[in-house]
């Protein structure tokens, strides 16, 4: 959840509202160091042996579900076209995941609940505290809509827990993206937490996601403040997934060498964005970054003015790398493990059906993510493991 500038959290010239946010989350930054410095060491290793290994694995993502209650504008897989459009929501059964539970209880690996909305699997409250009393720390990506429902849940496990929530801009303009009355309840979930932490002194932390877009780049300080309010220890502002033409092509041809013909791309945007947008992108960027924050404000990714010129006009070429896969796994729905959870059309079994230190160990994982150490796509320039797990 976080980029590679803020683990280091030892700088001296750290600004007020990271060292505020240090102040106030004391077991959170204890694991983190910890889970820092796991992940460095193992992306060492992976680099080094150019084998994917179970002992270096850190880091599981789970998409519990397909299910949503909300159908966002910007949301890859609801947009007409998307991956998911059409299909029967689906569900990683609790009951038949005995492979994935055996590899988390040797490996307490970070976690990573997302969908879909994640809430909404109809066993969450079991996979959560499977998952939780496994000794792991969890991140749970949520619209923020069921946090009063599972409160108490979460208060168990507070000290291993961390929420990433959407909100899309204040009240009107969230409201204009996710659905009449939604800024409500998730303000009212974060105000929950909030007080929780303040007044019980849960542990959780309280992250909110957002995502620019020109219904609320005008927005973004105001939001920001908003989040200031009402108790957020922590912001990240994203930038739109661009898949242009030569990146769908590029990527296209990729997966033709496992017999796959893709299709997760038609849920993402094309490109074309005209250069007063593109700097009007920049000059909200740079409000943000001079505004005196009281929480870290991050930026996914981090790209300077010039490289996010390239990227919104598709000139942006692939990092020289992508070692994810030898640091970070991905579980899609049905138990399938795929390359990444935001391109699922190579997938390399089931862990419904085989163990995942299989399933890593098949000549097909292993030739993908050779192909991904020596060369990465464009279509994963957007992509946060792409900047976040480099050696």
């Amino acid at each position: 959840m976080w980029t590679k500038k803020a683990t280091h959290l030892e700088t001296a010239d750290l600004p007020q509202g990271h060292l505020n946010f240090i102040e106030r989350n004391p077991s959170f930054i204890k694991h983190h160091r910890a889970s820092s410095e796991r992940v460095a060491n193992a992306l060492s290793r992976y680099a080094k042996s150019e084998v994917v290994e179970e002992q270096n694995i850190c880091k599981l993502v789970v998409k519990m579900t397909s299910s949503c209650n909300l159908r966002c504008e910007q949301c890859f897989q609801w947009r007409e076209g998307g991956f998911h459009n059409g299909l029967d929501p689906t569900a990683i059964p609790y009951d038949e995941s005995g492979n994935l539970f055996d590899f988390i209880d040797r490996n307490k690996c970070d976690i990573i609940l997302t969908g879909g909305e994640p809430t909404l699997h109809p066993d969450f409250p079991k996979f959560f505290r499977r998952l939780a009393e496994a000794g792991c720390f969890i991140y749970i990506c949520t619209n923020g809509l069921l946090i009063k429902r599972y409160f108490e849940l979460f208060s168990e496990f507070s000290d291993q827990l961390a929420f990433l929530i959407s909100i899309d801009g204040p009240g009107e303009i969230h409201d204009s993206i996710r659905g009449k009355g939604t800024f409500r309840k998730t303000i009212q979930g974060i105000e929950m937490l909030a007080k929780g932490k303040k007044e019980e002194g849960k542990g959780w932390l309280i992250g909110v996601e957002n995502t620019l877009m020109a219904k609320n780049l005008d927005q973004s300080i105001e939001l920001l403040q908003i989040c200031e309010k009402h108790g957020v220890d922590w912001m990240i502002f994203n930038h739109l997934w661009v898949v242009d033409l030569f990146a769908r092509s590029e990527y296209h041809k990729f997966c033709e060498d496992y017999d796959v013909v893709p299709n997760s791309y038609t849920g993402f945007d094309m490109g074309d964005f005209s250069p007063e947008y593109i700097e009007k992108v920049i000059t909200t960027l740079s409000a943000l970054r001079e505004y005196p924050a009281q929480i870290p404000v991050l930026f996914g990714p981090d790209y300077s003015d010039d490289e996010l010129r390239k990227y919104y006009r598709g000139k942006m070429p692939a990092r020289e790398n992508y070692l994810k896969m030898g640091v970070k796994l991905d579980v899609d729905i049905g138990g399938k493990l795929v390359m990444t959870k935001q391109f699922p059309d190579l997938v390399f079994g089931s862990v419904l059906d085989d163990t995942l230190e299989d399933l890593m160990a098949s000549d097909a994982y292993q030739r993908a993510a050779k192909s991904m150490r020596e060369g990465s796509l464009r279509v994963l320039n957007a992509c946060p493991d792409a900047h976040n797990f480099l050696v």
